[in-house]
């Protein structure tokens, strides 16, 4: 009898410190945005792609989410500068894949590299609006050199010269 409530006390008391351990909600999982993020190449002849803009998120390796979110919080100058570093560097054939392969894993690579750990599982890119040149956008016009019509509807977009500035993380 005295073995069965002490075996009874302990459940209890183990249950009561599970419980009290859990009172904290639990953090969703999932995606983390990072903000919105611009491309804009070198001008050159025969340029495929203008320009780019996109919405840039990740994941986390599911039993590293915790931590991620955390060393993220902590270290989110240093990622956004290895974004921006990788994105200066990029070139316009990173922008070809439909899948955007190559790009996500450079990404992968320089945010795990931030963080001093590899606990990124994922990057995902949504809005990404590639910016083609017009046939009219040729170069200097009557104008005093003023672009067409279809290179002045280019975003603003913080990046000139083949410079990225980030717009929000």
């Amino acid at each position: 009898m005295l073995l069965a409530v002490s075996l009874v006390g302990q459940v209890l008391l183990v249950t009561a410190l599970a419980r009290k351990g859990s009172t904290e909600p639990d953090r969703p999982r999932g995606e983390v945005a990072l903000g919105s993020f611009s491309y804009a190449p070198e001008p050159a002849d025969g340029m495929p792609v203008f320009g780019a803009r996109f919405q840039l998120h990740l994941a986390f390796h599911e039993a590293g989410d915790e931590f991620g979110r955390r060393t993220l919080a902590q270290r989110e100058f240093r990622v956004r500068e290895g974004i921006e570093e990788l994105l200066r560097k990029a070139h316009p054939g990173d922008f070809r894949d439909p899948a955007l392969s190559d790009l996500k894993r450079q990404l992968q690579d320089r945010i795990n590299e931030a963080l001093g750990m590899a606990a990124v599982s994922e990057i995902i890119i949504t809005g990404l609006d590639l910016a083609r040149p017009g046939p009219a956008t040729r170069g200097p016009s009557e104008d005093g050199g003023a672009r067409s019509t279809a290179a002045a509807r280019q975003p603003s977009s913080g990046v000139t010269d083949g410079t990225v500035q980030d717009v929000g993380l």
